[in-house]
């Protein structure tokens, strides 16, 4: 939630998040995360400074939480998963570097390709103003490279 740190790291097995700022008025969709993934807003997780940004499902979803606090009691007493939370670390990290580089170095066109590849299934369930925002494009312009990526059916 806005304004308050985000205490947990969420496990997801089923469904789809998205990450999202409020900007005058409008979302701005910063991350989609899909099953197999871990929502979190790391930065406030680690530092416990309030987040600027909102989670949030966007379908039905099955998710395990763990809490900072939880996480901590676990590396405690299984020294073992430090290795486990060094590796969603890293993941983590990837996963910002690589949207950095899709909005860097990427067409709207193959960024919309790449989301598309990541999990066709699920972004096909989600609302597209919402892929628009996340691909840095308005609504219309994701319509158009939709409808120019779409193969023409022989007459």
């Amino acid at each position: 939630m806005a304004g308050e740190a985000c205490r947990f790291l969420a496990f997801i097995e089923r469904g789809c998040f998205r990450m999202y700022a409020e900007e005058e008025g409008r979302e701005q969709v910063l991350e989609f995360f899909f099953p197999g993934e871990t929502a979190t807003n790391y930065r406030s997780f680690l530092t416990e400074d309030p987040s600027a940004h909102y989670i949030s499902a966007i379908q039905p979803s099955t998710i395990y939480i763990l809490t900072k606090t939880n996480l901590q009691t676990l590396y405690q007493a299984h020294p073992k998963f430090e290795r486990v939370g060094r590796l969603v670390a890293e993941a983590i990290y990837l996963r910002i570097t690589r949207k950095i580089d899709l909005l860097q170095n990427y067409t709207p066109e193959q960024r919309y390709s790449l989301l598309m590849a990541q999990n066709r299934e699920l972004v096909q369930q989600v609302p597209q103003y919402m892929i628009a925002s996340y691909l840095g494009i308005q609504p219309e312009t994701l319509s158009r490279i939709k409808k120019r990526m779409t193969p023409k059916k022989p007459d």
